[in-house]
């Protein structure tokens, strides 16, 4: 007995059958892959993130038609599933993207790739190529600084082959793990040679001192070298690309040499009404807002792009046109003819025709919509529009009681009154803009 066991024993084998394969198919038009229409992104950064943060902004910065499904997918990656390739493409298009300052690598996935095992390596960027001679504005030169900065892709053919332009932009593939590429040296002859300087458009955070992606000169592991050594600064601002704003037009009280309007038209003429509301100029465009050349040079990223992404931000969009304005304003139910109109003239009319009431208001959810616009830009919190307009409307309200208190009689003479010194404290007040009553 014991022999017929001990033969049993020694006759088995723990992976009989295991290595043996099945042929097995999926059901008739079933995939097995079920990552269609579908981007795998991880920001460069080792700090926690609110994903649910991250999911609300994105997907209202991407608005995408048919919606969009944001995972966490852990590992600090995050799976975006569209649902239409329109959706999707327009998302890539306008990469790259940031969280917080912090670069989102996005990475489409294509069949049998699994988002967790699929490297994360490349962002597109677009390239503005500076310093260059006359004549030296080409195609083959434009894959040339591509194929030097990362991998090219294409070029802006806007910017080649046109006299005027003083700078060439390509779009470039770019590895992470590689420092950003500063200038290239050139060389037309043995006596002329220069070099051509690169300038990142929509630049996230970066190091000053080894030039990669994804943290600050804080962070960067040259410093743990030697601690009692500062490394010098090798990178700075410079290779920030600067905003393409138009800038606002010349005034129109500005000449040329001979006294004719440099603007064209005709000057103003003297004891005319200029200004006020009823006789505004609407013929110029409204300027753009142009606040992202001083908070570039401090390091923070400001692009020419609305927090939608759908246009460049200049007041008719911020605060009429975009869709997170556009709702506020369904929503008030009021003027529906003036704010199809630019911002100035939509004002104007507002001044002219209706009360009092409704141009408080106007102004009110202006400045609430303005708000809600930096919320999404520095606090990553997107603000709903009832709420939006629920607080303007809100604060209009306490702003009216609070000029009523105003004028109310004091309860006793201000000789009588105890007057005490305020707190020595420090006060920052930024004012985007004011409006006064006898200006309507």
């Amino acid at each position: 007995m014991a022999n017929t066991t001990g033969d049993a024993l020694a006759g088995l084998s723990l992976s009989d059958g295991e290595d043996d394969d099945w042929e097995v198919q999926p059901p008739e038009g079933v995939s097995t892959w079920e990552y269609d229409l579908c981007l795998v992104g991880m920001l460069l950064t080792t700090s926690r993130v609110n994903f649910p943060s991250l999911r609300d902004l994105f997907a209202d910065l991407w608005r995408p038609q048919t919606g969009i499904a944001i995972s966490d997918l852990g590992a600090r990656r995050y799976l975006f599933r569209f649902f239409h390739k329109v959706d999707l493409e327009n998302v890539l298009k306008r990469c790259p993207y940031d969280f917080q300052q912090h670069l989102l690598v996005l990475h489409r996935l294509t069949e049998g790739e699994m988002p967790l095992e699929v490297p994360l390596f490349y962002i597109d960027m677009w390239v503005q190529v500076h310093g260059l001679q006359t004549g030296l504005m080409s195609e083959g030169l434009a894959k040339q600084f591509g194929h030097f900065i990362g991998e090219f892709l294409e070029y802006d053919i806007t910017q080649i082959g046109h006299s005027s332009r003083t700078y060439m932009r390509i779009r470039v593939r770019i590895d992470v793990r590689i420092p950003l590429k500063r200038r290239k040296k050139l060389k037309i002859s043995a006596t002329n040679t220069f070099f051509a300087r690169f300038q990142y458009e929509r630049l996230p955070l970066f190091c000053f001192i080894c030039g990669l992606l994804g943290h600050g000169e804080n962070y960067c592991p040259k410093r743990l070298t030697n601690a009692d050594i500062q490394p010098p600064f090798e990178w700075d601002n410079t290779i920030r690309a600067v905003s393409g704003r138009q800038r606002p037009p010349p005034s129109r009280w500005l000449c040329n040499d001979d006294g004719t309007p440099l603007t064209g038209g005709s000057l103003p003429t003297v004891g005319s009404n200029y200004g006020h509301s009823s006789d505004m100029d609407f013929d110029n465009e409204v300027s753009p807002i142009n606040i992202d050349d001083g908070l570039n040079q401090r390091g923070l990223n400001v692009t020419p792009l609305c927090t939608c992404t759908v246009s460049d931000e200049d007041i008719d969009h911020a605060l009429l046109r975009c869709n997170r304005a556009t709702d506020v304003w369904h929503l008030w139910g009021r003027g529906r003819e003036a704010l199809s109109l630019p911002f100035v003239e939509c004002f104007a009319v507002l001044c002219r025709d209706a009360d009092k009431t409704v141009v408080e208001e106007f102004l009110m959810l202006c400045w609430k919509i303005w708000w809600s616009r930096n919320e999404i830009l520095w606090n990553q919190h997107s603000v709903p529009a009832g709420v939006i307009l629920q607080q303007g409307l809100g604060f209009k309200h306490e702003w009216c009681m609070a000029q009523q208190r105003l004028k109310q009689p004091r309860r006793q003479p201000v000789s009588q009154m105890a007057v005490q010194a305020p707190p020595l404290v420090n006060w920052h007040c930024y004012t985007d803009a004011a409006v006064f009553s006898e200006d309507f």
